[in-house]
């Protein structure tokens, strides 16, 4: 016998427990969806990370060591001088 559920007033719909375990989804888990017709296709879509924690964390050490070296500039006067001091190096 099919599940019925109900589609709330902010279109939730609370898919019942057994039915997420027959196709292996559960919380955290990515779907698409898609209509055809008057049907609704929910699948499964696996999310890879593109980044590795390690490579993440070598961009944050990256970042922190970039921000200790920014310097202040006020002035459209001081962004020239300094475009001209790299320029001539």
């Amino acid at each position: 016998m099919p599940n019925v559920v109900k589609i709330n007033s902010r279109n939730d719909i609370h898919l019942p427990k057994e039915v997420l375990e027959a196709v292996n989804l559960g919380d955290e888990r990515m779907v698409s969806i898609e209509a055809r017709g008057n049907c609704i296709i929910l699948l499964p879509v696996d999310v890879e990370p593109r980044y590795s924690p390690k490579a993440l964390e070598g961009l944050d050490r990256l970042v922190a060591r970039e921000k200790d070296q920014a310097i202040e500039v006020k002035s459209e006067k001081e962004i020239r001088s300094i475009f001209k001091k790299s320029r001539s190096k």
